[in-house]
């Protein structure tokens, strides 16, 4: 059991750090011509999709760190199960 909770927990994390690219390039949109960068962009938008829009304030998206805190709390919750 803790072995699955151990591949479970690195695959989410992997996919912390695809969270994180993908928000980085939404500054960047001239890299979007890229193949690669339009994927890691898609794999990110399916978690902060349904985020979309949540908490905005003027020009500013504040959805990625609601994102975010959620996210960690899951990563959060593995690790303790652990």
């Amino acid at each position: 059991m803790i072995h699955c909770i151990r591949i479970l927990f690195d695959i989410f994390q992997i996919y912390y750090y695809f969270l994180i690219a993908g928000i980085l390039l939404s500054w960047l949109p001239f890299l979007y011509q890229y193949k690669i960068f339009r994927a890691i962009r898609k794999i990110g938008d399916w978690y902060m999709g349904p985020f979309s829009g949540v908490l905005v304030l003027g020009p500013i998206d504040f959805t990625p760190i609601v994102g975010f805190i959620v996210y960690t709390g899951i990563l959060e919750l593995l690790l303790y199960l652990l």
